[in-house]
């Protein structure tokens, strides 16, 4: 029975010798792959930080572009609606007359608090936000809402044809 396996007690020695050697360079590869894991965290922090210094101006600005979108889509829907009530003036139908007066009422208040929250947000950027406005279209130097949130707020109608104007050239 000793000497059923004589090759197998032949290549013992040489499997221990293998496994020790293994072993013996077994703090070296941890200690590899612990440098290589501490160097990928390293530089997933690194990234993780940089991505925060962006400015809050551009961290907004798609936020601000929406709004102002936003507040377009309202005072042109406004729009259709006094024209949809002026049709149904016409046409004697009080009820329908009614119905577009108070939709376009409301498009209206909406287009507003879009405009209040676009000067809101600016204001939030930085303090000197509020004197640096933003380019929207054609070189106008102001949104869209915020020239007819001012144009609702005053008496006088040449500020809101001087929006309306610049809404039909943008």
């Amino acid at each position: 029975m000793k000497n059923s396996f004589p090759l197998a007690q032949k290549m013992l020695p040489e499997i221990y010798s293998t496994v020790d050697m293994i072993m013996k360079g077994r703090p070296l590869l941890v200690l590899l792959l612990f440098a290589a894991s501490a160097v990928i965290l390293a530089g997933m922090y690194y990234a993780a930080t940089r991505e925060g210094t962006t400015t809050r101006q551009d961290k907004w600005a798609g936020v601000l572009s929406d709004l102002d979108a936003c507040s377009r889509r309202k005072h042109v829907k406004s729009a259709q609606y006094d024209h949809f009530a002026g049709i149904a003036r016409q046409e004697r139908e009080h009820d329908a007359e009614r119905l577009f007066r108070a939709m376009a009422h409301a498009e209206r208040l909406q287009e507003y608090n879009c405009a209040n929250a676009i000067v809101r947000l600016r204001r939030s950027e930085s303090p000197s936000s509020t004197a640096r406005p933003t380019t929207t279209c054609a070189g106008a130097s102001t949104s869209h809402a915020v020239r007819r949130r001012d144009c609702m707020q005053t008496t006088s109608s040449a500020p809101c044809k001087a929006a309306t104007a610049m809404r039909h050239a943008c």
